[in-house]
C-alpha cells in the first residue's frame, strides 16, 4: 500500500502493447471520486472508450456507500473534495478491507502531497491536468497489466 509509482518503467514494452490494444481496460469496474461533474464526464468518455465500467461519486462520504455495495478493480479518487475528502475516504475505504489499487488524484501537487496520499493509504499518486496516456498507464500498472 505505500509504493509509489512512477512512469520509467523497466517493462515499457508489455506495456506500450497493453496500451496499443483496444479497447485495453476491458471490464475494468472503475470508481471515478470527483467533486468536478465536468472531470468526472472527462473520465467517463476516456475510460469508457478503453472497455472500463466506470462509476461516479461526488464526494468521499458516497463513494465509500458505493464501494460497500460494488466491487471495483481500481479507484480513482480526488484528494480535495468537500464533504469528506479524498484522504479520510481513502482510509474508510481500506479499513473496510479494500485491497485494490486507490490512485490519488489532485490538482494542487504541493510538496508532501504524494506522501500524504501514500500515508491515507493510495497506492498511486496522479497529478492533474487529465493526461489520456498517463491515466491509462497509472490504471495498467496499478492492475499489473504491464
Amino acid at each position: 500500500m505505500d509504493s509509489l509509482y512512477q512512469f520509467t518503467l523497466r517493462h515499457q514494452g508489455n506495456l506500450e502493447r497493453n496500451l496499443a490494444r483496444s479497447p485495453c481496460l476491458l471490464g475494468v469496474q472503475i470508481l471515478l471520486v470527483d467533486d468536478s461533474v465536468e472531470n468526472i464526464l472527462l473520465f467517463n468518455r476516456v475510460l469508457k472508450k478503453e472497455g472500463a465500467n466506470t462509476d461516479g461519486a461526488e464526494n468521499g462520504l458516497v463513494a465509500i456507500e458505493k464501494q460497500k455495495h460494488q466491487k471495483y478493480d481500481v479507484i480513482i479518487m480526488d484528494v480535495r473534495m468537500p464533504i469528506m475528502d479524498g484522504y479520510e475516504a481513502t482510509r474508510t475505504i481500506r479499513l473496510n478491507g479494500y485491497l485494490g489499487p486507490i490512485i490519488a488524484l489532485t490538482a494542487h501537487a504541493v510538496p508532501g502531497e504524494k506522501e500524504r496520499c501514500m500515508a491515507a493509504g493510495c497506492s498511486a499518486f496522479y497529478s492533474k491536468p487529465i493526461d489520456r496516456q498517463n491515466l491509462l498507464r497509472a490504471i495498467l500498472f496499478s492492475l499489473g497489466k504491464f
